[in-house]
């Protein structure tokens, strides 16, 4: 994985952690996961409707923020579940095929999160990171099909994305938390 990537990601989990504290203290890895379901969610709209470069890129910096926080609740190092990647983890030939692989292990995540909530069943942590790997790795995948002459810009892009989220206040204001 490319050093300013992973750069990104670092400064990104310790950060969103901190920030993530003061604005909503109460918040497990189920709220987060949940999030990354939404942010999908809001993916998929995009993809299938306007396909905006700005909306695809805010839907996957938003994930990518989510993720950031469901590891650091899990005391996982996000740029490890990255690493640990094989070479040829779920290649695909279309931003469908990769956003088909992230869907699938955000599926995972969830029912790793929702048992793990509940207390029963017991998970190896690879497996989690691994799945975590996977949902990076294809969200970035999907942003590179629609910027195929930007592949380098990516970690901009997130960090871009997190510069406007970190600037929310949600305990000053509940509505959008813009200040």
């Amino acid at each position: 994985m490319d050093e300013k990537l992973k750069t990104v990601l670092r400064k990104l989990q310790i950060e969103q952690s901190v920030w993530q504290e003061r604005n909503f203290p109460e918040t497990g890895p189920l709220h987060l996961a949940l999030g990354v379901v939404e942010e999908l969610g809001e993916l998929q709209d995009e993809l299938l409707g306007t396909m905006s470069h700005e909306g695809i890129t805010d839907a996957i910096g938003d994930a990518y923020v989510f993720m950031a926080g469901y590891c650091s609740k899990a005391d996982i190092d996000i740029v490890e579940c990255l690493d640990m990647l094989p070479d040829d983890t779920h290649r695909s030939n279309s931003w469908r095929g990769s956003f088909h692989s992230a869907f699938g292990a955000v599926s995972s995540l969830a029912h790793y999160t929702l048992k793990s909530s509940q207390g029963i069943r017991k998970f190896d942590i690879k497996d989690l990171k691994l799945t975590i790997g996977i949902i990076l790795y294809n969200l970035k995948k999907i942003w590179e099909w629609y910027n195929p002459s930007e592949l380098e810009k990516f970690p901009e892009a997130i960090d871009g994305i997190w510069a406007k989220v970190s600037k929310r206040d949600w305990v000053k204001n509940k509505v959008d938390g813009e200040v």
